[in-house]
């Protein structure tokens, strides 16, 4: 029997962070985690296609911005919904993430309750774009 539950990729170079959205959410979801957006795009590449991606703004090697700028310019990976997680509050930042193709922005500390719910907002929003009409 497969699990068909929505796939999610947890990008963020904080251990602590990955651990903790990883138990949060593999009650409800499938999770898959990288440590950054290198590490996520070679997995990516391996034909894996999440049906979700939460992201951390800053990390070394690929930060979120260039993450998402890769994704969204991407044909393939394109149009899966990407949740930017971040402490700052650079409004800068934030206007940038949105205007790359981010379709959420959440501020660390998060609530469980609002991750959940965005989750569950875009997976909803990304299942009705794809049904035939």
């Amino acid at each position: 029997m497969s699990d068909t539950r929505s796939l999610i990729l947890i990008v963020d170079d904080d251990e602590n962070i990955r651990m903790l959205l990883s138990s949060l959410l593999a009650p409800q979801y499938r999770v898959v985690t990288q440590p950054d957006g290198m590490k996520a795009m070679a997995w990516l590449a391996l034909g894996n296609n999440p049906d979700l991606i939460l992201a951390d703004m800053e990390m070394p090697e690929m930060d979120g911005l260039n993450l998402v700028n890769y994704l969204k310019i991407s044909g393939y990976h394109a149009r899966i919904p990407i949740i930017v997680l971040s402490s700052t509050i650079d409004s800068g930042a934030i206007s940038k993430i949105r205007e790359l193709g981010a379709e959420a922005f959440l501020h660390k500390p998060f609530r469980p309750k609002e991750i959940f719910e965005t989750i569950e907002k875009l997976l909803k929003r990304a299942i009705t774009i794809e049904q035939p009409k």
